[in-house]
């Protein structure tokens, strides 16, 4: 059931691009590596602009002083959003490893 509902949520790249209109688009491309400790970052300027992806400092998933083993510290939400409005962000690409049902 997990298969199916990922599935119908996968779009071709070519729909993507559509959908993005990058020959007008003011935005870019927030690629997201999400592991147990950090969320990992680049930003993706229209390649007209900036052909190379542009590395951000990972954010750690958690707060140092935290116990919890789930959810996300409201301080890397508060990061998160401060980078999506700094660079314009219309679109994200997120690389979320799953092992045996859960977080990789």
């Amino acid at each position: 059931m997990l298969a199916t509902k990922l599935s119908s949520a996968l779009v071709a790249p070519s729909k993507v691009a559509s959908k993005l209109d990058w020959t007008k688009a003011f935005g870019s491309v927030l690629g997201i590596d999400i592991t147990r400790e950090r969320i990992g970052l680049a930003v993706v300027e229209h390649p007209e602009h900036n052909p190379e992806p542009i590395p951000l400092i990972s954010i750690p998933l958690r707060d140092a002083a935290s116990k919890k083993s789930v959810g996300i510290s409201k301080s890397a939400l508060s990061e998160l959003e401060s980078i999506v409005r700094k660079h314009h962000v219309c679109a994200s690409v997120v690389n979320w490893p799953v092992h045996e049902g859960r977080m990789g």
